[in-house]
Formats: structure tokens, sequence, C-alpha cells
């Protein structure tokens, strides 16, 4: 064998461990991104798992809030209901009667309601009451006149009736 012979099986024999060694880096790769292709699909897969569940749980608090929101408006009808029906019993409120003076002015003096009303009939359905000492009506509807112009701006006496 000659030289030049030996230099070329080393060189086959150079080439074919150079071509193994490739193979296998290559193949080893391969394994590599298989390995993380099948970690990457387990982790989509668990994610998409994950994913159905608060769905399920988002749904889940749909429906409970569907059924609060029915159980709401069903106690909101009764309490509208029984509203209605207390206020049946409850008796309207008593007039108010604005108090000019607690005291009489004179011993002879005696508690009058006086009605005050507005001079064009607009507010006749809601007159303002008052309370003032006098003698008798004419004095309190003349009294009313006089101390009232400040309180009831716009108003005038209709009526006085003596309070008992």
């Amino acid at each position: 064998m000659s030289f030049e012979a030996v230099i070329a099986i080393a060189g086959i024999l150079a080439a074919a461990v150079w071509l193994m060694w490739g193979i296998n880096r290559l193949s080893l790769a391969w394994s590599a991104v298989q390995t993380r292709v099948k970690e990457l699909d387990r982790k989509r897969v668990d994610m998409a798992r994950e994913m159905m569940k608060f769905g399920e749980a988002l749904l889940r608090h749909k429906r409970d809030e569907q059924e609060a929101s029915e159980k709401l408006g069903a106690l909101r009808a009764q309490i509208t209901a029984k509203t209605k029906e207390i206020a049946e019993f409850v008796p309207p409120p008593p007039q108010e009667i604005l108090i000019t003076s607690e005291y009489p002015s004179t011993h002879d003096d005696k508690a009058w309601i006086v009605s005050m009303v507005r001079p064009n009939g607009a507010d006749e359905a809601n007159p303002r009451h008052y309370l003032i000492w006098a003698a008798d009506h004419g004095a309190a509807l003349n009294r009313a006149r006089s101390t009232l112009t400040e309180q009831a701006f716009g108003y005038e006496p209709s009526n006085a009736q003596r309070y008992s």
C-alpha cells in the first residue's frame, strides 16, 4: 500500500466519522425539539382545561346572578305590596300649624288658627296654618294681616277658627 492509499483511507474514515458526528448532533437536536413540542402541547392542554374550569365558573356565577336578580325582583315586589298594605293603616300626617307666639300678649286673648292662602287661589288645596292670639274673630284676622306679612309673604288670611 502506498502512502496515497493510506491518506485516502484516512480521509474516508475521517469523513465517515465527521458524517456520523453530524448525524448524531442532528438526531440530538431533533429529540430536544420533539421533547419541547410535547412539553408545550401538554402545557397548552392544561391551560385549556384550566380555562374551561374558569368558563364553567363564570357561567355558574352568571346563572347565580340571574337567580339572585329574579329573587331580588320578587322581594322588591313583595316589599312594594307590603308597603302599600301598611300605608293603608297609617293615618295621614296632621296639618302643620306654625306658631307665631307661644303665649298670649294679654290675659283676654284666645288661640285662633288662621288659614293663609295665596290671593290668586293658586294654592288653595294647601293653605298655611298659623296660631294667632287674639280676643275675637276680627281681631285674629287683623293680627294675622299685620303679624304674618313678613312670615307668609304673598299670602292673605282666608279663615280664622278658634283653637280648642
